[in-house]
């Protein structure tokens, strides 16, 4: 038997009002920049091998810039509903039965919870690689081109460049090396984060119950 638990998310009311009015006004409220001498690699997976499980090209794209910037960014916080009680373990500790691992303490297989997660909207991402970086991506969705369901792994961004299932319009700027990333087709917030926090800090005391912790 499996199940998928559900959970309720604290979103502000204007929320997505806030968003679409930055997207259209061209704002960009918040913005994040790095940069790395350690190597990017870009993985060329085909659907159907991806699917399969077979290895697929690995390229390295040498170290690299980037630039993201966000029309909405937000952390929003998490509530299990109707699944999970904190109370339970005040009576029973974290054992489900006599002689059982420890499954929901330290270590155990459900030690950690989801408490909140971040979400972005019109995202835009600008990454500038060397010039043998570049050829290689510029090589590698070249690939890609009139492939459905075709994607590029770069890093921990997975891009799927055309299609109905198409996450990223593709700019690339042959002159210095760069691409550019957005998410404009998307008219709906991106997960791009999930904090959790140990079952056992949802207890505060047997004795006088238990504690909500926030991060």
């Amino acid at each position: 038997m499996s199940y998928a638990p559900r959970f309720e998310a604290d979103v502000p009311a204007d929320l997505y009002q806030k968003w679409t009015y930055n997207e259209n006004n061209n704002i960009f409220p918040y913005e994040i920049q790095a940069s790395s001498h350690e190597p990017l690699y870009i993985n060329d997976n085909n659907s159907q091998s991806f699917r399969k499980g077979a290895t697929s090209p690995h390229f390295s794209m040498g170290t690299y810039q980037i630039q993201a910037k966000f029309s909405g960014l937000e952390k929003v916080d998490l509530r299990p509903v109707n699944w999970f009680y904190p109370e339970f373990f005040i009576h029973n500790g974290y054992h489900l039965m006599e002689n059982s691992p420890d499954y929901f303490g330290n270590n155990g297989i459900l030690e950690n919870i989801p408490s909140s997660m971040i979400l972005a909207y019109n995202v835009q991402m600008k990454i500038g690689f060397t010039k043998d970086g570049f050829d290689a991506f510029d090589n590698a969705l070249a690939r890609t081109k009139n492939k459905e369901g075709h994607r590029l792994s770069l890093g921990s961004i997975d891009i799927i460049p055309q299609g109905k299932q198409q996450n990223f319009n593709i700019t690339q700027i042959h002159e210095t090396n760069a691409i550019v990333l957005d998410t404009q087709k998307i008219k709906s917030a991106n997960l791009v984060g999930i904090y959790s926090r140990k079952v056992s800090n949802y207890i505060e005391d047997p004795s006088t119950g238990w504690k909500y912790i926030s991060l």
